[in-house]
């Protein structure tokens, strides 16, 4: 068990259910910014069985789907673990981005720090809200006057 973060930003206990090791590559791009966490599959004409040549020019589609010009500088391995959240959810993090349950968490892990719960899950068929809505399918709410409220 490992606290991680969810796709919706909060940090909740989820279940490390594969580790396995990655090869990314370092790449030094035409416009002078830098990767250390490309897939070699996003460089065009090579994969992780066959890469360039350290110092070989090479183009690599990225995320916005354009192609960039490059340098291949090496590869980097990573340690990945693969969790799964409580509803379901799989993502993937390197080691420093997951937290065992008995290790000290960071003051930005703390204060997003949530809980899953069931309770939105089992709204819509919870007894005693079906007692509340009864026939006519709204709850009965206190009519509250704000002007009186606000004096």
């Amino acid at each position: 068990k490992v606290y991680a973060k969810h796709k919706n930003t909060r940090y909740y206990k989820a279940t490390v259910v594969k580790i396995e090791r990655q090869i990314f590559c370092l790449l030094d791009f035409d416009d002078g910014s830098f990767s250390d966490d490309t897939f070699p599959e996003d460089i065009v004409g090579y994969s992780s069985s066959t890469l360039p040549l350290v110092g070989a020019p090479v183009e690599v589609k990225w995320t916005d789907g354009e192609l960039y010009g490059a340098k291949f500088k090496g590869t980097n391995i990573v340690v990945m673990h693969f969790v799964q959240f409580e509803d379901g959810v799989e993502r993937d993090f390197k080691r420093h981005e997951i937290w065992t349950l008995d290790e000290e968490l960071p003051k930005h892990v703390r204060s997003r720090l949530s809980v899953a719960t069931e309770r939105k899950y089992s709204l819509l068929y919870d007894e005693e809200i079906k007692a509340e809505v009864g026939d006519h399918h709204t709850r009965n709410k206190p009519k509250v006057s704000y002007s009186k409220l606000n004096g």
